[in-house]
């Protein structure tokens, strides 16, 4: 095998694709310092699986990466191939010419090819094991690699002349076999344990089975007897429906018979009904006429009034012109007074006129002007003459309207007198006709309440029977409800009885002894088995006994050495033991009266467990001196006061003496409240099933 060709691309300084061909003989490169000589042999060394970067002078692998320069822009990728000649055989490939190349790129991905075909860096080792080449192998050497040969010890040297002998190959295939058979045996132990689970859970599901076949023989039992009971309820019920049945067919035919006398009734209400009808018409027509009787007298009325309206005001006109008239007579004979006096002023001038003809044109001019005044009085006198004839035209006219008036007057009182007559009788006729039709009425409705009373009976007997029916629905309801709770009182049970026959939460060791042929009359089982705690009390119970539940009892100090030799010779686990009976020397203390009378205090720790009296020292020794307080606040006061006491809250956090303190999360009560569960889902013989 024999290196031809080497294909450098993107390597350190090999920034181009170099293609190197080597021919037979020795290949020298010759070149100055800094050339790239090293760089090629690293080339080699980085494509054969080279993975410390420090060995190739760099402090990562994306330094081998050509970085650039002033005038080359770095590049993303490095690939180095390798090119060797198989003619010899020595490749495990069925190829001539083998080319092994490498890639890395920037992003620090890395690729290893063979034949141009990915691979894996196992492959490419796998390959070139024992042919010398590598990149610790003898086929590279650097100077400074012959310095540490030569200073290596024993061992480095018998590395170096088993890898030039070939046989570096064989010791990598024997720890790698080696390697494979540890694995082996490493599966074959899990197998085993695989096994002994499986063979357990083979005899757990035969006891289920048996458990599930004794199961469907109770169930069907139970649904017998269910479907017994619940029949014998369906035919009560049927025969109760019967019977209401027949009191409703009765009360229905008491309801036609009334049916029957209301129908005879109505048809008398009918005629009573239509005697009725003409009477209200009758009543109508009436009113009508009394109406238009009333609409004619109001018009009379109204007219009446009017009359009188224009009465008053000609009385008003006429007293007006009786005024006028007295100031006309009295302006008349102030005028007449004024002429008398004109006129003897006239005679007066005309005296003085003869008497003085000096005086003439003086009294002539005013005298023209007492002529003119006085003809003046006198058209006004005549004016008013005439106005005082008109008016006593007037005045007869409004007497004669004021006698027509009157008469109109006399004959509507008459009229009114015949209407008020005949609504009075009309009025008689109307009442008479409401006495009868109250009375029909009265007849009428004490017809309905009989009616009534009939219907409220029969819709009585219909909700009855709604009821009863509602109430077989709701039976057959509860009968379902009933069964399906069973059915999950059943599941539960049957898991709670599962858990506890497997002994499910107990450790290892625990329930190793509890599986043992052991178990049964010498080791009667776990301490939380054997304990009853009400449940408010659970969780303190479980926090203050705590690994102490897992303890398993035995009747004697000598089953319990048999018990730990089972453990110990079957690599079983550990467990921890007590002898049933087992106690302390030192007798129980009392709760102090100051401690007793705390706000908070619950009490002993002991006087919250039932248990058999055989088990009360046990109890009593573990939970010596236990204090059961309310919350974690108050028991951290009173362990600083009672430092010779234990506190466990209600949710578990324990304050041990000495100041060790357990406590974080709710503690949910599972071992202790197991046998509750139990208890309060099977079923007892006081509720039945």
């Amino acid at each position: 095998m024999e290196l031809k060709r080497l294909v450098i691309s993107g390597f350190k300084s090999f920034v181009d694709r170099t293609e190197l061909s080597l021919g037979t003989g020795v290949t020298a490169l010759v070149g100055p310092n800094g050339c790239g000589k090293t760089n090629v042999a690293e080339a080699i060394r980085w494509a054969l699986g080279e993975q410390n970067a420090r060995i190739l002078r760099g402090e990562r692998m994306e330094d081998l990466i050509f970085n650039g320069t002033r005038e080359r822009p770095p590049v993303g990728m490095a690939e180095v191939t390798l090119t060797f000649t198989n003619e010899q055989g020595l490749l495990p490939i069925d190829f001539e010419e083998v080319e092994i190349s490498r890639r890395l790129y920037r992003s620090g991905e890395s690729e290893y090819l063979i034949n141009r075909s990915p691979c894996r860096l196992r492959d490419v080792t796998d390959l070139i094991v024992g042919t010398g080449a590598g990149p610790h192998a003898y086929a590279i050497f650097e100077q400074r690699m012959v310095e540490a040969l030569l200073s290596s010890d024993p061992a480095q040297r018998r590395a170096m002349f088993e890898q030039a002998a070939g046989i570096a190959k064989y010791h990598a295939q024997k720890h790698l076999t080696l390697r494979k058979l540890k694995t082996t045996q490493q599966d074959l132990h899990r197998v085993e344990d695989l096994v002994a689970e499986v063979e357990k859970l083979v005899r757990s599901l035969s006891r289920q089975a048996k458990a599930a076949a004794r199961y469907g023989g109770r169930k069907e039992e139970l649904r017998k007897l269910v479907m017994e009971r619940y029949r014998r309820r369906h035919h009560d019920v049927i025969a109760a429906a019967r019977a209401l049945e027949g009191e409703l067919s009765e009360a229905q035919a008491r309801r036609d018979e009334r049916m029957q006398w209301i129908a005879a009734r109505t048809d008398e209400l009918v005629a009573w009904k239509e005697h009725h009808d003409v009477i209200v018409q009758r009543r109508t027509q009436a009113q009508d006429r009394a109406a238009v009787l009333t609409s004619a007298m109001q018009r009379a009325e109204e007219q009446l009034l009017v009359l009188r309206e224009r009465q008053l005001a000609c009385d008003e006109r006429r007293e007006r012109s009786t005024e006028a008239t007295a100031r006309l007579r009295r302006r008349l004979a102030e005028v007449k007074n004024e002429a008398r006096s004109l006129d003897r002023e006239s005679k007066a001038v005309r005296e003085r006129r003869t008497a003085g003809a000096t005086h003439l044109r003086d009294l002539s001019s005013e005298l023209s002007v007492v002529e003119s005044q006085l003809a003046g009085r006198r058209a006004l006198a005549s004016r008013m003459k005439t106005q005082l004839g008109e008016l006593l035209k007037r005045e007869s006219e409004r007497r004669a309207e004021l006698s027509e008036v009157a008469a109109k007057t006399d004959a509507a009182a008459a009229q009114r007198e015949f209407l008020a007559a005949e609504v009075s009788r009309l009025a008689d006729e109307v009442s008479g006709t409401a006495t009868r039709v109250s009375d029909v009425r009265e007849e009428l409705r004490q017809e309905r309440e009989k009616a009534d009373d009939v219907a409220a009976r029969s819709e009585r007997l219909r909700r009855t029977r709604e009821e009863l029916q509602a109430q077989l629905e709701r039976v057959n309801g509860e009968r379902e409800a009933v069964s399906r709770e069973l059915s999950a009182r059943k599941a539960e049970l049957e898991t709670q009885e599962r858990a506890r026959q497997q002994h499910e939460g107990m450790g290892r060791g625990v329930h190793a002894v509890l599986v043992s042929p052991l178990a049964g009359d010498a080791l009667i089982g776990v301490l939380a088995d054997m304990i009853k705690v009400p449940a408010e009390f659970e969780r303190a119970i479980e926090g203050a006994l705590a690994h102490r539940l897992q303890y398993v009892v035995a009747r004697a100090r000598g089953e319990i050495r048999d018990a730990v030799r089972y453990l110990r010779k079957h690599g079983r686990g550990r467990a921890s033991f007590v002898t049933l009976g087992a106690e302390n020397g030192d007798r129980p203390r009392e709760l102090p009266p100051e401690l007793a009378s705390e706000g908070g205090v619950v009490g002993l720790a002991r006087d919250l467990v039932e248990c058999e009296e055989s088990l009360r020292g046990l109890i009593a020794s573990v939970l010596r001196d236990v204090v059961v307080v309310k919350d974690f606040d108050l028991a951290w006061q009173l362990a600083d006061r009672y430092a010779e006491w234990s506190f466990v809250t209600l949710k578990g956090d324990l304050i041990e003496r000495g100041g060790i303190v357990t406590g974080g999360s709710t503690v949910e009560p599972d071992l202790v409240a197991r046998r509750r569960r139990g208890e309060e889902l099977r079923p007892s013989p006081a509720r039945g099933e």
